[in-house]
């Protein structure tokens, strides 16, 4: 609320005046809310957010801490950026030291599961690494921690082991493709067993805030989106280095999927293509299930259904550097992109593909 404190103090004009003169550059949270308030919402403008939240978070089951996220935005020419970070095995409590294990009172909290919960050491040296490089990254400029956020694997001799699927977006991303359920659309796409737009769902079945287009194959399948109309710019007018996907692993049958196997081809408008695996830019997120309980037994009865079902879609970011496409062949001119294919080779697999973007 302070982030936005003229939409909640707006009346209030002593302090409003008093808060003229304080800079807000940015908010951290850990497995937040997202209340509404006198039927408003805090939206972020031109100030840095992170988030974190954990799967087996038995008190706040659904990811709501990404909803801010999303009214997260930045001027033209901002050098601010936001990021979301879902932890595999991470719960509530742990974030701090003093609440203990459990997320739940007892005697229920003696019900819950804590077979595969993380140590809370491990839990919070997974906070304080984020927590520092997004503040170093905000308060000293240093850029280096981009890739951090960009592809956990490059802290991987600081980060414990546990699965991790993040997302990050820059003030100068600029979206290319986006999907509105409620609009009309003429896709490229061959092979797949279905697809459609819709709106994904948390844990409670409520609509999370933006649509995807859901993709779902049993062999291989393609989709192609035609770049020959658009200019790879950021949003403050400066030549793309990157182009950005926003996906999520819907495959959650029961034997835990498969992990998608996806080349990303670029091709120019000469004709020169380029074809990489997308899992050397970032890792496909696996389907991250939860018992809350034992076993799985009493999700269903427990804190009225808010346990069940086991899963909900997290978003992953991958960032696909241009010069990498460049070094694989010198001809491929970044600036000639005419088209963006997605290649599935998995036996089968279903995603969700929220956008895609450049930075």
């Amino acid at each position: 609320m302070a982030g936005d404190y003229p939409t909640f103090f707006g009346d209030d004009e002593a302090l409003i005046e008093e808060m003229s003169s304080v800079n807000i550059r940015a908010v951290t949270a850990l497995a937040p809310t997202d209340k509404e308030i006198d039927g408003e919402y805090p939206h972020l403008h031109n100030v840095s957010y992170l988030v974190l939240q954990g799967a087996r978070d038995a008190d706040i089951t659904d990811f709501r801490g990404d909803r801010q996220f999303y009214r997260t935005t930045f001027g033209q020419y901002e050098d601010g950026f936001k990021a979301a970070l879902y932890i595999g095995d991470a719960n509530h409590a742990q974030f701090n030291t003093s609440w203990g294990r459990l997320d739940q009172s007892l005697p229920r909290g003696l019900f819950l599961n804590q077979q595969e919960t993380m140590v809370p050491e491990a839990q919070r040296q997974i906070a304080k690494v984020y927590v520092s490089a997004f503040m170093e990254r905000i308060f000293h400029g240093e850029m280096v921690y981009d890739k951090l956020f960009q592809d956990y694997r490059h802290g991987r001799d600081w980060l414990p082991d546990t699965a991790l699927i993040s997302q990050h977006q820059h003030a100068y991303y600029r979206p290319l493709v986006q999907f509105d359920r409620g609009k009309m659309i003429d896709l490229n796409v061959e092979g797949f067993a279905n697809w459609e737009v819709t709106t994904p769902e948390d844990r409670k079945e409520k609509a999370l805030p933006a649509d995807a287009l859901k993709l779902e194959w049993r062999d291989k399948a393609a989709y192609t989106i035609d770049l020959s109309q658009n200019v790879l710019e950021t949003a403050a007018h400066e030549p793309a280095k990157y182009i950005t996907l926003t996906m999520a692993n819907v495959d959650a049958a029961d034997d835990g999927g498969r992990l998608p196997d996806i080349d990303v081809e670029l091709e120019t408008v000469d004709g020169l293509s380029v074809r990489r695996s997308l899992d050397e830019f970032g890792p496909i997120p696996p389907v991250i299930k939860t018992d809350f309980t034992h076993f799985g037994l009493f999700d269903s009865m427990f804190r009225d259904g808010k346990y069940s079902p086991a899963w909900e879609p997290i978003f992953q970011t991958i960032d696909l550097p241009l010069e990498a496409f460049t070094q694989a062949d010198p001809a491929f001119d970044p600036t000639e992109i005419a088209s963006f294919t997605l290649h599935f080779h998995a036996p089968s697999g279903k995603i969700l593909l929220q956008e895609v973007g450049v930075w």
